[in-house]
């Protein structure tokens, strides 16, 4: 081989290794460039995943308030039933203050009058009804439509009177 053919050679190789060169430069520069670019995505995506986080944080926040504004609204009702409860029970007490002062107001009524029969009063001494124990006991001694002391009780007559048969 000639000493032409060497530098022929040579200068084949030297040109590969430039054209390779120049390849791995624009190679690297557009890797470079594909990787700012994919760094630029990445933060966009970052900042959007950030922005949705703080959505949801917010979201969360509000959802907090909305359940605590929720429960004080129950402990209000709450508070508000126990109130209703107290003033039915202060009404419940008095309405028996009532009724046991009408009951005594009638027992010393009965106890003046002279007509009213001692089994009533001891009917009514353990409880029962007034008007009931008087009827019951109407029907037990067999009057025929008045209650003690000729007070009427049920129009007059007892169920299944007529009007021609009082007794």
């Amino acid at each position: 081989m000639s000493s032409m053919q060497w530098v022929w050679i040579i200068f084949g190789i030297i040109v590969l290794l430039i054209i390779i060169a120049v390849v791995i430069v624009v190679v690297r520069r557009r890797g470079r460039r594909h990787v700012e670019e994919q760094r630029e995505e990445d933060r966009m995506q970052a900042a959007a995943m950030r922005m949705e986080a703080k959505d949801a944080e917010l979201n969360a926040r509000a959802s907090q308030v909305e359940a605590a504004r929720t429960e004080a609204e129950a402990d209000q009702a709450q508070i508000e039933a126990e109130r209703l409860r107290m003033r039915a029970q202060e009404r419940r007490a008095a309405a028996d203050d009532q009724a046991a002062q009408s009951a005594e107001g009638r027992r010393r009524a009965d106890a003046v009058d002279p007509d009213v029969n001692e089994a009533a009063e001891e009917a009514r001494a353990d409880g029962a009804d007034d008007r009931g124990s008087e009827v019951a006991e109407s029907r037990r001694r067999g009057d025929a439509g008045t209650v003690e002391g000729g007070r009427p009780g049920g129009g007059g007559r007892l169920p299944g009177q007529d009007a021609g048969n009082p007794g």
